[in-house]
């Protein structure tokens, strides 16, 4: 992901990435019965598939209202078990915009969220749409000027990506127009485990760090770490964070 001063100028207005390398999604077999699914820039977060013998647990439901349905349609070829489990690893919409998909998908779903995150959710998560409109008007802004927000003449390439961050905007417009918000139906403070049937989950929190409620998921048996944002890269994002605090690398989540 390339980022220039053209993306930090907007990037405050919406947390979904608005350039990106990638092309289309990707999941990869993590381990027998684990899953990471990577989004195109605009589907968002990437996503965790934990599949039990009773039950699968996801991790982040990613942005757009198709990805996630693609990431079901998926789920649903690996198992004919029901997503009894999401958690949102932190409050970030691009990690839990599609929670609503997934409820509507398997209605007995519980939504699982840190404390700090569900209020945060609560907070931000209603004004999604609201935002990413004023990201669109930025943008178009920033094309019809010429200029960034800072008043530097945007270079070719910065053109080049600006119109297309306008082009992913506007596409995430005509999702977002009837997407209902869909908040965590179960908070938690420290951590807890699950059983998914012979696959063993542990959610825990280890500080505050990308966010005042980031969740760390770890699989002790496959030595898997689903962190959310905590880990990025090149360099994590701090937009929320607290860096003179707790970000632990959360690989000693054993």
């Amino acid at each position: 992901m390339r980022f220039t001063f053209i993306a930090a100028s907007f990037c405050l207005l919406s947390v979904t990435p608005l350039t990106s390398t990638q092309t289309e999604r990707k999941v990869t077999r993590l381990a027998d019965g684990v899953y990471g699914i990577e989004h195109a820039a605009h589907g968002g977060g990437n996503t965790t598939v934990i599949l039990g013998e009773r039950q699968v647990f996801v991790v982040d439901t990613c942005f757009s209202p198709s990805a996630a349905r693609e990431d079901i349609a998926s789920i649903r070829q690996w198992t004919d078990k029901p997503v009894s489990f999401v958690l949102n690893t932190h409050f970030h919409n691009d990690h839990n915009l599609g929670n609503r998909v997934y409820m509507d998908a398997f209605p007995n779903l519980t939504i699982i969220a840190h404390a700090e995150t569900r209020k945060d959710m609560d907070r931000f998560g209603p004004g999604s749409e609201i935002r990413e409109v004023k990201t669109l008007e930025s943008l178009r802004q920033m094309l019809a000027s010429g200029k960034a927000p800072s008043g530097v003449a945007l270079t070719g390439e910065d053109t080049k990506q600006v119109k297309e961050a306008i082009a992913g905007q506007e596409a995430i417009m005509e999702q977002l127009h009837n997407v209902k918000f869909q908040t965590a139906t179960l908070t938690f403070e420290h951590g807890f485990s699950v059983d998914l049937g012979n696959r063993e989950v542990r959610v825990q929190f280890l500080g505050r760090g990308n966010t005042a409620g980031d969740a760390v998921v770890y699989l002790p048996r496959e030595r898997i770490v689903a962190a959310g944002d905590l880990v990025v890269h090149p360099i994590p994002y701090i937009y929320d964070g607290y860096i003179g605090e707790n970000w632990v690398t959360p690989c000693g989540a054993e």
